[in-house]
């Protein structure tokens, strides 16, 4: 599916969130064609503070990314 996204789209948006060496963050790519354009990461806390559920935080941040491909932003 990602392959045909390639193809048929301008702009692809892919994110994830997950647990790692006892913390819990999330990130978010943006690509235009194949070039990444804006990268976003954000680190949540520790696991004991955080789950990997709350990482979806990264769905959030490729919104805010798309966001800022639209022609009719509002500034």
């Amino acid at each position: 599916m990602a392959n045909t996204a390639h193809l048929t789209h301008i702009y692809k948006v892919y994110s994830d969130g997950s647990g790692f060496k006892g913390g819990i963050s999330a990130s978010a790519v943006l690509y235009k064609k194949y070039k990444v354009i804006k990268v976003l990461h954000y680190y949540l806390g520790t696991i004991k503070e955080h789950t990997a559920y709350e990482a979806g935080v990264g769905a959030a941040m490729g919104l805010h990314l798309l966001k800022a491909t639209s022609p009719l932003q509002l500034h």
